[in-house]
This record gives C-alpha cells, sequence and structure tokens, in this order.
C-alpha cells in the first residue's frame, strides 16, 4: 500500500492526471477505513489525538461557524468547485450521489488493482469496463446495478441508508408495490449520480 501510494505521488508530481485521480481514490478510501476503525476502537482514537493537529479528513481546515463545522470562502474545495456555495442539501439525493461514488472507486479500484488471480464475474465485468464518461455511463452502470444490490441487498430500500427516502410518493401504495417503486426510483437516483461524476470527469 505504502509503495503504490509513494508511486502514485511521484506520477501526480510529473502531471499524470489519473495517477492523481486514482491517487485521491485510494487516500479517500485509505481515510474512510482509518474513520471506521476510530469509530470501533474508541479508546485507541481518544489516545492518539492531540488538541490542534490535524485530523486526517479530506476536508481540512474548516470553521466553526454558529456551532457547525463549514467551509471557508477561500478553501482549495471551493476553488475546484468541490464544495459550491448556495446549496440546499437534498438528503436523497445526497445519500444516492455518496453511493455513486463509492461503486465507481470500488469498480475503478477493481479496474486497476484487483489481483490477477481474482476470476470472479464480478472482476471480470469491471475489468473489461472502458474508462467512466458521459458516453460509457451505461455500460458502468449495467456492471455497476449487481454489485450495488450485491452490497445493499435484495430489499436495500429498507436499508438503513434510505430510511428517510420521502414516504410521500408511495402514499396510498401497497407495500410490494411501494417498495419496488421505491427500488426503481433509487436505482434511478444512483445512475444519475453516475452521469454527474461522469461528466465532472475530464476528458484526457
Amino acid at each position: 500500500m505504502a509503495s503504490l501510494v509513494a508511486e502514485l505521488i511521484e506520477r501526480a508530481e510529473k502531471g499524470d492526471t489519473e495517477a492523481a485521480r486514482y491517487l485521491l481514490g485510494r487516500l479517500s478510501a485509505s481515510v474512510e477505513r482509518f474513520q471506521k476503525f476510530c469509530a470501533d476502537n474508541l479508546k485507541i482514537a481518544k489516545a492518539i489525538v492531540s488538541p490542534g493537529e490535524s485530523w486526517p479528513l479530506l476536508h481540512t481546515g474548516l470553521e466553526v461557524r454558529k456551532g457547525y463545522l463549514t467551509v471557508p470562502e477561500n478553501h482549495l474545495l471551493r476553488t475546484i468547485k468541490v464544495v459550491k456555495a448556495h446549496r440546499i442539501p437534498d438528503p436523497e439525493k445526497t445519500v444516492t450521489t455518496k453511493i455513486a461514488f463509492w461503486l465507481y472507486g470500488a469498480i475503478e479500484f477493481s479496474r486497476r488493482c484487483s489481483p490477477h488471480d481474482d476470476e470472479s464475474k464480478t472482476v471480470q465485468a469491471f475489468r473489461q469496463l472502458p474508462p467512466l464518461s458521459p458516453s460509457t455511463v451505461q455500460k458502468w452502470w449495467k456492471a455497476a446495478s449487481p454489485y450495488f444490490v450485491e452490497q445493499w441487498g435484495e430489499d436495500f430500500q429498507e436499508n438503513k441508508d434510505f430510511e428517510t427516502w420521502s414516504h410521500a410518493s408511495y402514499a396510498g401504495m401497497k407495500r410490494r408495490e411501494a417498495g419496488s417503486r421505491k427500488r426503481a426510483d433509487i436505482k434511478r437516483r444512483i445512475k444519475q449520480g453516475f452521469e454527474s461524476i461522469a461528466k465532472s470527469l475530464p476528458v484526457l
């Protein structure tokens, strides 16, 4: 892992955009893994924290305003449009977008770094994908959709990630019909997330 990150940094410093993009994905995955480790091991987490030192989050340099952490106006994440101004969060869109990014990262990792002896159908399907772009979104979603169901379960609409999903749209429907409609709506939103990711990627 350390040697891979060092190599990616070296390539990125030489102007390799693909290496920089993949480095971001690897670092994000490592930060998420570390955050989960700390959440599961609070005693260790509390022991390693030093007041005033940066915690390894992508959103570093945050400011406290009215009791909430906010991204300053001059922050890098605003400069490169990762965080945009004056947006009203949409909980439903936010969760499906996060899932789309998670799926994208998992697929990209399989495409590039899965062991050569991994012959599972899922990994094989991922390896055959072209780079994500607006013209390849349909191929990516065809590969990602069953993987999403595999990870979140057949009745994924009942998963806690979607517990705040609007119920007004399914009022008056029978439970089975409402579940089917909700699953279709969730998948549609995740696919839209893939489309947004594809549009945000630079054309190389």
